[in-house]
């Protein structure tokens, strides 16, 4: 009876144990997207952004640190479902910038330069939780077919 209470006790202390390690790794994955997060908001981090471009900042972080080494996701694979949640909204951040360029009358042409495009997208209160590098993306979008539409003309 002593050693099946024994055995009892000392499987629920690994059980506890095995918890508490799962619980504090779950800590560690959410304070690395915190670090995401942050970087996002101070405008470091975007949809377009590159793991080595932001690898010099990130490591010298101690939530990339404590995630070293654990089991489960690591730090580039939260980075990169952070860029694919970003890109995510790419669809829906389109409509609204196409509605913003309606409502200004503003057409991209081949020669206009991304700083008049942001000028126009970012006085509109609706573009403001749009990330920039969607806005980057889709201003290339909407350049490269104003380019093909004036080959189109010259050829015609």
């Amino acid at each position: 009876f002593l050693k099946s209470f024994q055995s009892k006790q000392w499987y629920q202390r690994r059980v506890r144990g095995h918890i508490k390690e799962k619980r504090t790794q779950r800590k560690n994955r959410d304070a690395f997207v915190t670090l995401l997060n942050e970087l996002h908001s101070k405008k470091k981090l975007d949809s377009t952004s590159l793991w080595a471009d932001l690898y010099p900042t990130i490591n010298k972080d101690t939530r990339y640190s404590t995630m070293l080494g654990q089991p489960g996701s690591t730090p580039l694979d939260l980075f990169k479902f952070y860029l694919e949640d970003l890109k995510s909204t790419m669809h829906e951040d389109k409509k609204t910038i196409r509605e913003v360029l309606k409502a200004a009358q503003f057409e991209v042409k081949s020669n206009t330069s991304y700083e008049k495009f942001y000028g126009v997208i970012s006085a509109d209160e609706k573009t403001k939780a749009i990330d920039k590098g969607n806005i980057k993306l889709h201003f290339l979008n909407l350049l490269e077919k104003a380019e093909q539409r004036e080959r189109e003309a010259r050829r015609e």
